[in-house]
Parts: structure tokens; C-alpha cells; sequence
């Protein structure tokens, strides 16, 4: 192991910390449940520690801890639903998750390139992936509860975890591509190879313990936790890529090990519960100044990614699908905007080492992502209640007498 990998083993240790510290005070449960206050409390937080001249912090530092949080994040994601049996748990969502994710690179992608004509085709990209990874929490007390029909209830709860796990490693092969590979380089430390052998290397890993390790009783098992620090280790260990390491090792554990409907909900509410305040927080810590001195363009092709960019991919693959009118509306609305996940990844991109992340692209990330978080918390309780007034509606008009 060399020295870089070394001090990347300190980052989960400081994670650690920071979760044991913020859940025994309560904050990071508050903190989880307001993510816009944090959002906004991190700006004004950063702006006070760049106005006291506070030292700044070094890219690769913030690249770590970010790849460390989504490793986590997405390991946690794919144990939601095994990825074999998405499509027979709930057909939207796996519609979803498999085709409407690439319509919102590729929109995503042209908004960035309308944005900067001049930037190369891997440098739209990147913007695309960042925010296809989604994540953004909803409101979702009232869904739980709503009396509406239980096919659209599963498909809102499970297609962002789905579409994120299947999504990430797309984005980072992506982020592995705009790496020009040295002619000399040896086959071992090719960016390419390096991120499909970190996959590799995780699903092994996954794969062995899901079927060979039992799982304790507890309503919320230690084992898949371990599993996930173990993976992420492991690529560390063998020098290839950790997050994708995560990825693979979470996919194959889920398919493999005995863990009930309830067990994968609560494991992928913790996660989320856990790292959403950590990616908000560093998003508007890094990402403030950008935020405030993004122009009006940027600002106007945010909103248009976030509405007619993300909304019309999802309408589209849900037509013809036996959908009620009032439940494809809610699903394409619903979810799919840029959060957490797009956060970190975003923050991650800034001690990458490709060469193609510039000022515009990371302005329209950023702005669209806090545009997705905004427009999912504070539409999402609303879009629930219609629902439930146009379901009912329908029922009525389906029970009434010709």
C-alpha cells in the first residue's frame, strides 16, 4: 500500500467519528431531516470561514471523503432491492432505473454542452453522471400512509435507491474514460482497467460473504456494514478503485444474502439518514461561492434540466405500462431530481484528475442539484395529496353507477 492509500484509510476513521458524535447528540437526525437548513446554514457557514482567511482545504482531502460517502452510500443503495428481481417487485421503478436514467445523462449532457459550446463531449459527460446519480430526499411521511395504489407507492420508494446503484458505476467508468491512459502505462494502472477491477474485486468479495456469512436476527444487522467497510478496504488493499469496490460488493450482498423486505428498507434509511446531512453540509460549504456568483444563464438552464430535462425522460418510458394517468404523472414528478449522491460526486470530481472540470460545468451542477433539492422537498408533500385526491377521484368515477 502506498502512502496515498494510507492516508485515505484516515477518512473513514474521521467519518466515523463525526457519525458517532452526531448521532448521540441528535444533530445528525435533525441535520437528515432538514436538508435544505443545512444546505443553507453550510454557505453561511463557509462564507464566514473564507472571510476569516481560514486555510483552504486541499482537493484531494475532500475528493476522499467524498468517494468514501458514496462507496457507503451506494453499498447501502443495492440492498433496497436486488437488481434481479426489480423488475418483478415493481416494473416502473425498473423502467425507470434502466432507461430513463441514460435519457437524463444524455439530456443532462446537452445542457451542459448548450451551456459551453466549446467543451469536449467527455466534459459534458461528467456534468450528466454527476447529476443522474440523484438522490434527493423527499418528503415521504404522507406517501407511507396515502391512500393510493401500492404499485406506485413502491415504485417511489424504490427506483431512486435502484437507479443510483446501477447509475454510479456508469458514472464513474465515465470519470475512468476522460483519463487518457499513458502508452507506457502498465495494463494494472489504467484508469479503465483500475475501475473495473475495483468492481471485481467487490463482487468477489460480496458475493462470498452474502452466501457464506449468516446473518444475525436484529432488525438492523452490523454484518452488511462491515461488509460494505470491508469492500471498500479491499480495493484499497489490491490498488484499485474503493468506490467501485463498494459497488460491486453491495450488488452481489444483495443478491446473495438472506435479508428481509425490512431488513434492506431500514438499511438503505439509515444509510441515507447518515450521509445526506454529510453531503449537504460539504455541498454548501465548498460549493457556496459558486452558488452566489453563478450567472442567470446557469440559473435558467438549471431549472430547465431539473423540470423539463429530468420530467420528460421518465413521462416517456412510463407510457404504456397500465399506469392509472394521475400515477404516471406522480412518478415522473416525484423522483429522479439531483441530491446527495450528485453532491458527492460533484464534490469528488474536484481532486479528480481529469483535466475537463471547469468553471461553467461545475456552476450548472451545482446549481441544478440545489435546484433538485429545493423543488423535491418543498413539491413533494403536495404532489403526494393530489394524488390521493385524483385516485380517489378515479375510484369514484370507476365505482359510480352508468
Amino acid at each position: 500500500m502506498t502512502m496515498d492509500h494510507l492516508t485515505q484509510l484516515l477518512f473513514p476513521l474521521l467519518l466515523l467519528g463525526l457519525f458517532v458524535t452526531g448521532l448521540r447528540s441528535g444533530v445528525l437526525t435533525t441535520l437528515a431531516a432538514r436538508p435544505l437548513l443545512t444546505v443553507g446554514g453550510a454557505v453561511v457557514l463557509g462564507a464566514v470561514y473564507r472571510q476569516f482567511g481560514g486555510p483552504d482545504i486541499e482537493p484531494e482531502t475532500i475528493r476522499g471523503l467524498s468517494r468514501f460517502g458514496l462507496a457507503m452510500l451506494v453499498f447501502l443503495a443495492a440492498q433496497q432491492c436486488r437488481v434481479s428481481r426489480l423488475r418483478r417487485v415493481s416494473p416502473a421503478a425498473f423502467r425507470l432505473a434502466l432507461f430513463a436514467t441514460p435519457l437524463c445523462l444524455a439530456i443532462f449532457s446537452a445542457t451542459a454542452f448548450i451551456l459551453v459550446p466549446g467543451l469536449e463531449l467527455w466534459g459534458t459527460l461528467i456534468v450528466g453522471v454527476a447529476l443522474v446519480l440523484g438522490c434527493a430526499p423527499a418528503v415521504e411521511g404522507p406517501l407511507l400512509s396515502a391512500p393510493i395504489d401500492d404499485d406506485t407507492r413502491c415504485a417511489a420508494r424504490v427506483e431512486g435507491a435502484a437507479a443510483f446503484s446501477v447509475a454510479l458505476p456508469i458514472a464513474l467508468i465515465v470519470e475512468a474514460g476522460l483519463m487518457a491512459p499513458n502508452a507506457q502505462m502498465p495494463l494494472h494502472t489504467a484508469p479503465l482497467f483500475y475501475s473495473l477491477a475495483g468492481f471485481t474485486v467487490g463482487g468477489g468479495l460480496g458475493l462470498v460473504l452474502g452466501r457464506v456469512v449468516k446473518l444475525s436476527n436484529a432488525p438492523l444487522p452490523v454484518l452488511p456494514f462491515l461488509v460494505a467497510l470491508s469492500a471498500y478496504g479491499a480495493g484499497l488493499f489490491t490498488g484499485f478503485d474503493p468506490v467501485m469496490a463498494a459497488a460491486g460488493a453491495g450488488l452481489l450482498y444483495s443478491e446473495e444474502a438472506k435479508l428481509s423486505g425490512a431488513v434492506r428498507t431500514r438499511l438503505w434509511r439509515t444509510g441515507e439518514r447518515w450521509l445526506t446531512p454529510f453531503a449537504f453540509a460539504g455541498f454548501g460549504f465548498i460549493f457556496g461561492p459558486v452558488l452566489v456568483q453563478a450567472d442567470f444563464l446557469v440559473w435558467v438552464m438549471g431549472v430547465v434540466a431539473v423540470t423539463l430535462g429530468r420530467i420528460a425522460p421518465r413521462m416517456l418510458v412510463l407510457q404504456g405500462r397500465g399506469l392509472q394517468s394521475q400515477d404516471r404523472n406522480f412518478l415522473a414528478w416525484f423522483g429522479g431530481a439531483p441530491g446527495a449522491a450528485s453532491a458527492l460526486m460533484l464534490l469528488s470530481l474536484l481532486g479528480s484528475p481529469t483535466a475537463v472540470v471547469q468553471d461553467q460545468p461545475v456552476a450548472l451542477a451545482a446549481v441544478t442539484i440545489l435546484l433538485g433539492l429545493a423543488f423535491t422537498r418543498l413539491t413533494s408533500q403536495a404532489l403526494t395529496q393530489r394524488l390521493v385526491q385524483e385516485t380517489a377521484l378515479a375510484r369514484k368515477r370507476r365505482y359510480s353507477p352508468a
